[in-house]
């Protein structure tokens, strides 16, 4: 490491810095060890019985992405595996009333709801489309998130195991429009 050897200033900030950056290191290390490592708990996939998967309700909220990009995350959530597909019902939340996204939505044969305002904005969609849900579990994606095939094998047997402990999680998501960030950590957007 460098410290400015001249100055009192210099060597002032110089130590601020290295001190913050020690202490950065102890609170990695404390997440790395709390929350990384758990010891003695697995973090396999539960097995469960095909017929006691359950009903799920996919939301995808949009205000103004394009028709493109929302394409591609329909396809991705139809894709993902089900034991049961007819369990699955994908819903496009359009908070823009858009009369395109509504045939896009009967074209890829899943629910279309839109609202006349946008009061509350993402929560505000998600609440009116709460109304429209029957299934006991939603998964919410953004727009540009694409779902990997197996979310739905991997997830939902969590809380079907866990029903009284688990009532909500966030899982690791694929981004579809790439920023600086996302190209930088090398994600691979492969799917069969």
């Amino acid at each position: 490491f460098t410290l400015p050897s001249y100055g009192f200033f210099n060597i002032l900030f110089g130590v601020i810095v290295l001190l913050i950056e020690i202490f950065e290191f102890i609170e990695f290390c404390i997440y790395y060890f709390s929350v990384l490592c758990v010891n003695g708990v697995s973090c396999n996939t539960p097995k469960i019985k095909k017929e006691k998967y359950p009903h799920v309700d996919v939301f995808i909220t949009t205000i103004n992405e394009s028709s493109d990009l929302l394409i591609e995350t329909i396809k991705a959530c139809l894709k993902m595996k089900y034991p049961s597909k007819d369990k699955v019902h994908v819903y496009l939340c359009d908070d823009g009333d858009r009369h395109e996204l509504r045939k896009i939505a009967n074209e890829y044969n899943i629910k279309y709801i839109s609202r006349d305002n946008n009061i509350g904005a993402k929560a505000g969609n998600l609440n009116n489309a709460l109304k429209y849900s029957n299934s006991p579990y939603i998964v919410t994606f953004d727009a540009d998130v694409r779902p990997t095939p197996y979310f739905l094998l991997k997830t939902i047997p969590f809380f079907v195991k866990y029903e009284n402990k688990i009532k909500c999680f966030t899982a690791y998501n694929l981004l579809l429009n790439f920023t600086p960030f996302i190209s930088c950590i090398n994600i691979s957007l492969k799917y069969s």
